[in-house]
């Protein structure tokens, strides 16, 4: 009987690493595109807080592979923005001599806490020093203001097709048809997207209320800011906040 037990709790043990390894592999799924995405775009704070909470899930992992997985995870970016560069046939010596020293600071460091303080460097670094004046994606003129635009005025609730049609001078229909196109993403759910991304700074560096992040990013109310949060991040904003301290509590 003895034995039976050991071999079952010997296949629980393997079969709950298993499960582990999948729920990892499936973070990275979720996260690698949202983050090269964000870095395409240069959009820093964003592809900070993504990183950040891709991090906080790999903590999960046995503790003797956390610095292995960060190291190769953070050195791959580099490696896939470059693999992007190459494709495109934009790549440049310049690009592969930031790496490198990108690369060599990394390897230098010995510590999770290291790799968790350093993600505003890192992707800083990434942004100014591999991505440049260059882009990855291909954008029609009209998407790169809209964009630009949109980044800059999150805040509020004049941010809409009627504002950024007038702003433009682009008729709304030819603006929708011209975005979506680029970004296969309506303009409205970009922008719902966009300011939801935005807010989770707020909840989980601030102490602001609900109501008061609503308010700053144009909801009409809690309740419809709570509904849209979770609609974009599969989670309320409470539960997200708690979840942050909870993993952030674990270094």
């Amino acid at each position: 009987m003895e034995g039976n037990d050991l071999l079952f709790t010997k296949y629980t043990d393997q079969d709950s690493q298993l499960l582990l390894m999948l729920e990892k592999k499936e973070a990275l799924e979720e996260y690698d595109p949202m983050i090269l995405a964000c870095l395409e775009q240069k959009n820093q704070v964003i592809a900070e807080n993504y990183l950040t909470e891709l991090c906080f899930r790999l903590l999960d992992i046995p503790e003797e592979d956390h610095l292995f997985t960060f190291r190769i995870y953070f050195t791959g970016l580099i490696s896939e923005v470059i693999r992007r560069f190459t494709l495109k046939g934009r790549l440049q010596a310049q690009h592969l001599t930031n790496s490198s020293a990108i690369i060599s600071t990394i390897e230098s460091w010995t510590t999770i806490a290291e790799f968790l303080s350093s993600i505003p460097w890192f992707v800083r670094k990434v942004i100014e020093y591999i991505m440049g004046e260059l882009s990855l994606v291909d954008y029609s003129p009209i998407t790169g203001k809209i964009l630009n635009l949109i980044n800059e005025n999150l805040e509020g609730n004049h941010l809409s097709l009627r504002w950024l049609s007038l702003t433009l001078g682009i008729s709304p229909s030819h603006l929708c048809n011209n975005f979506k196109a680029d970004m296969d993403e309506t303009l409205s759910t970009f922008i719902n997207r966009r300011k939801i991304q935005e807010s989770c700074f707020d909840i989980k560096h601030t102490d602001m209320t609900l109501k008061e992040i609503a308010d700053k990013f144009g909801y009409g109310s809690q309740s419809y800011y709570i509904h849209t949060f979770k609609k974009f991040m599969d989670i309320t904003p409470l539960k997200y906040k708690r979840n942050y301290y909870v993993e952030a509590n674990k270094i």
